[in-house]
């Protein structure tokens, strides 16, 4: 028997202590064939869960579905986002269904509703101005390097981490195209892919050129920092690699010095726009389907009523009425 099956054979209420638990989310999220991003979510969340359990009732014993739905309310009483409540209770809920089925205990998560992960647009799209802005502002003041980047965003929809995770031998000519094969949300590997336009390839060839010789494994954003280089050694691939959260901070800057200074906006917004910009150009919800490699079509239907939002604004139709009376 292996170790996460002696483990869950154990009752679940002998497990009274923060290390039993702690044994039992590692044993759940080794079984979890999902990417790391998850698993590391799973186990994240959970342990937060059994950390508010110890606070409030002192035991995580002879837990029950009451606790669930006190720790649901307890979420949405401090003040988080529906998205983030989402993925705190889609932890519990695959934890105790994986429990019943390894070890027989009662599922006290079943029958909990979780919030919807879409109730709002957290993230505002920008205007076709204000990309022109975002983008003027970002050659004006910044790198090449960060020129590409947002350019990039703007240009294919690409999420942070993918734009992180991109190689520079993930950019391919095929039957006249420019494709960049990327490493997708809850993807294993790179057989997603985008079309890059001569616009959004151009600044990173310009990019490239300034950083020599490249190899075809080597990311295809560097960070500009020697920090990691200490005593001659040569930065490892990995260290080099611009991390997602200086991707982030790129953006922000420059939404922040064209006046786009709130919460609303950020670095996904520019994915949001890319979205609401091809439906405006296009009623082929399929084919905006594709270049966001959303695998449901209703998660590109948000797009479309965040496009026919602000048509309403746009063409308000109470205003007539003042050429009435």
């Amino acid at each position: 028997m292996d170790e996460s099956k002696q483990i869950t054979a154990v009752n679940v209420k002998d497990m009274t202590t923060a290390r039993d638990w702690n044994a039992l989310t590692d044993a759940f999220v080794k079984s979890y064939t999902t990417a790391e991003s998850t698993r590391k979510l799973y186990k994240r969340t959970l342990r937060q869960f059994f950390k508010w359990v110890d606070n409030v009732r002192g035991s995580s014993s002879s837990l029950t579905r009451l606790d669930i739905v006190a720790y649901n309310d307890y979420l949405f009483s401090v003040g988080l986002a529906p998205l983030t409540i989402n993925s705190y209770l889609t932890s519990l809920k695959k934890f105790y269904s994986w429990l019943h089925e390894e070890a027989g205990v009662k599922d006290i998560a079943k029958g909990v509703k979780v919030p919807e992960k879409a109730q709002r647009y957290e993230k505002n799209p920008l205007t076709a101005t204000q990309s022109k802005e975002l983008l003027d502002d970002i050659k004006n003041k910044n790198t090449l390097r960060d020129f590409a980047i947002v350019n990039l965003l703007l240009r294919s929809g690409l999420r942070t981490v993918e734009v992180m995770r991109a190689d520079v031998g993930d950019i391919v000519e095929e039957s006249g195209r420019t494709i960049l094969y990327v490493w997708g949300k809850g993807r294993k590997d790179k057989k997603d892919f985008v079309i890059l336009s001569p616009k959004a390839v151009e600044p990173i060839k310009a990019y490239l050129r300034t950083r020599g010789t490249v190899r075809r494994n080597e990311p295809l954003f560097v960070n500009n920092s020697h920090n990691n280089q200490r005593r001659g050694r040569v930065q490892e691939k990995d260290e080099r690699r611009l991390s997602t959260r200086s991707i982030s901070k790129i953006c922000k800057d420059g939404l922040v010095n064209i006046g786009l200074n709130s919460h609303e906006y950020s670095a996904h917004s520019l994915r949001h726009t890319v979205g609401c910009a091809l439906l405006e150009q296009t009623d082929d919800i399929s084919a905006v389907q594709s270049v966001l490699r959303h695998r449901s079509q209703a998660t590109t239907q948000l797009y479309v009523k965040q496009v026919q939002r602000s048509r309403r604004i746009k063409n308000a139709t109470e205003l007539l009425l003042d050429e009435v009376f």
